[in-house]
């Protein structure tokens, strides 16, 4: 719906431009800003953050290049992964953030102020996976 809507624009818009009846208007360089490069480091995902942030850092650096982080279950139990944007869950408060939970619904991980549930992660040197099936295939696999 976006590619149409967006396609019609653009050809009334050069339609315009042809017969006459718009104008470039030159940009005013005072409201110009730069906007940097995103780095692999915007990757790494702030769990101290809260909810919306986390949401928005996720989205921005999704997918290139990629949100990421380390799941800690224990000193044993560390999976660096990769998520794709996920949903809010319930509030938690009192707990730390960054702390990993498993559960019926499969993964969230705390942010300051709700868990973010993520549905989808990608172990390194694997495809995305259900945060489902990577706890059923790789935590069950590695106790």
């Amino acid at each position: 719906a976006m590619a149409e809507s967006g396609s019609q624009a653009l050809l009334e818009v050069l339609e315009a431009f042809h017969q006459g009846r718009a104008l470039g208007i030159k940009q005013d360089e005072s409201s110009v800003s730069y906007a940097p490069k995103i780095e692999k480091a915007a990757g790494l995902v702030n769990w101290n953050a809260p909810f919306d942030q986390v949401h928005a850092q996720i989205r921005a650096v999704t997918s290139v290049p990629g949100a990421r982080t380390k799941l800690v279950l224990d000193e044993d139990h560390v999976f660096d992964v990769f998520v794709l944007p996920g949903r809010r869950g319930a509030k938690c408060q009192g707990i730390l953030c960054g702390t990993v939970r498993f559960d019926e619904e499969g993964l969230a991980i705390a942010c300051n102020d709700y868990w973010y549930r993520v549905d989808q992660v990608k172990p390194q040197g694997k495809a995305f996976m259900s945060s489902k099936s990577f706890a059923n295939g790789y935590l069950r696999k590695n106790k």
